[in-house]
């Protein structure tokens, strides 16, 4: 929710009240409905850095005025959630999931490396109370909030090495965070350090009022929405359609192999898409599965009732409208974004790409992520691609394609001859060819198969 509402001026806890509906009613959903029994769902990455971008699109857009730029936000958010609601019924209903099986791997290694820097780089703004649009930002962030990054990354520090040494999952992040709020808040309290100066160091957020269940529906006035301002440009359309889409896709992929549920991909697409359209006609952000936590359910060896538990707990902190801002610190919330965001480097990165690529698909790989810190999600995904059948085409131009080459003067047909005719072969066979070809012929085999026959 903080990463959703960061570059406008929309308050935090209405983007959270609403990520919070949303989650947990597409999780009771999902849950009972999914022919997975272990689905939980979740906000994801991705669709926190697109609703971000339309929110940001529309909160900034010239033609709205100081009284129109919150409603118009928030409506432009809830349309994206209505338009990938249709989106993912639509790819369902055509039985369009498989596409995402034809897209080269290191794209999708890429694809989940860049969410990977994503989550980190948005972990760090959290902590730091700051954008990050360049190194130099990072620089002046250490040197003016050191203690709060060393804080960020001394926890990340800590949840890696735990995971290294198999710290049981289903404590990681709990155990972890009362450890780290008990470290916090001890010394504060021995010492008396007031909240105002913790806040103006930047250990804490702001002191934010409550959204209570309506509080969505108060703002949202039809009468002061900006309606050219709702969508982005068409571009940014597209390109959100497509990496969410993908994105769905391949955590419903990662969901089926993880647990060996054999899922239809297609079904789920269509479930989700229903899903999103009720969630988000009732004000409600995009929700859907996380194979995140559906591996920590599979650890914990439960079933249904854990992600519908986990959906009503969401549900009664949504009705209860509790602020967790004004008790989490910012290296806490930043902390753990930022370890999720390494562990999804190290498996993408390194750990695939070591077993899975070559060397030229490796570098694909940590380019794609390198550029995608700097330049949109879309245009990097559309390069890595066209990257990757470039790549292709070169591995396959040099594959051979000649099994084997062998004249008539060796080999002879089963059908009887005369004896002139015969021998008529046997003095020409030599002008006989036979070629036996296998594998993949276009242009880069067939140019080298040419210039073998022209020897």
């Amino acid at each position: 929710g903080l990463l959703m509402a960061k570059g406008t001026g929309v308050h935090p806890q209405l983007v959270i009240a609403m990520l919070l509906y949303s989650t947990a009613t597409s999780g009771v959903l999902l849950s009972l409905l999914s022919e997975c029994p272990l689905t939980i769902a979740s906000g994801d990455a991705s669709i926190a850095l697109y609703t971000n971008l339309w929110l940001v699109e529309a909160y900034n857009h010239p033609a709205c005025t100081d009284e129109t730029r919150l409603p118009t936000a928030l409506a432009s958010a809830l349309l994206l959630s209505l338009l990938m609601g249709c989106v993912y019924f639509l790819l369902g209903h055509y039985r369009a999931a498989d596409l995402v099986q034809y897209l080269p791997f290191p794209i999708i290694a890429g694809f989940l490396g860049m969410v990977g820097a994503s989550i980190v780089k948005g972990g760090l703004v959290v902590a730091i109370g700051s954008d990050l649009d360049s190194p130099d930002d990072i620089a002046h962030a250490a040197q003016q909030v050191p203690l709060e990054c060393g804080a960020a990354l001394l926890l990340v520090v800590v949840l890696l090495a735990l995971r290294r040494v198999r710290f049981p999952p289903r404590f990681l992040f709990v155990g972890t965070m009362a450890v780290a709020l008990f470290l916090f808040y001890a010394p504060t309290a021995m010492l008396r350090i007031a909240r105002e100066r913790l806040e103006e160091s930047g250990f804490l957020f702001d002191v934010s009022d409550p959204v209570g269940p309506l509080g969505l529906w108060r703002e949202l006035d039809p009468t002061r929405i900006t309606w050219e301002a709702l969508v982005p440009q068409s571009g940014e359309v597209f390109g959100t359609v497509t990496i969410s889409t993908i994105s769905l896709a391949l955590r419903i992929s990662a969901i089926d192999s993880a647990t060996e549920a054999h899922l239809d991909p297609d079904r789920e697409l269509r479930l989700t898409g229903l899903v999103t359209l009720l969630v988000g006609g009732t004000g409600g952000l995009i929700g859907s599965h996380s194979p995140g936590l559906v591996a920590l359910n599979q650890e914990v060896g439960s079933a249904r009732t854990s992600g519908v538990c986990q959906a009503l707990l969401l549900l009664l902190l949504w009705l209860t409208a509790f602020p967790l801002t004004n008790l989490l610190p910012r290296f806490l919330l930043g902390g753990v974004l930022m370890s999720i965001g390494v562990v999804m480097l190290i498996e993408w990165l390194w750990v695939v790409p070591r077993v899975r690529m070559t060397r030229q698909s490796h570098a694909l790989v940590l380019a794609m992520t390198a550029y995608s810190l700097v330049y949109d999600m879309i245009s990097t995904v559309f390069g890595g691609i066209l990257v990757a059948a470039l790549l292709l085409v070169g591995r396959f131009s040099r594959l051979s394609v000649l099994k084997y080459h062998v004249s008539m003067a060796s080999q002879a047909s089963i059908r009887r001859r005369s004896v002139g005719e015969s021998a008529h072969l046997r003095a020409q066979g030599e002008r006989v060819h036979i070629l036996g070809l296998e594998g993949y012929l276009f242009e880069g085999p067939a140019v080298k198969l040419v210039k073998y026959l022209q020897r």
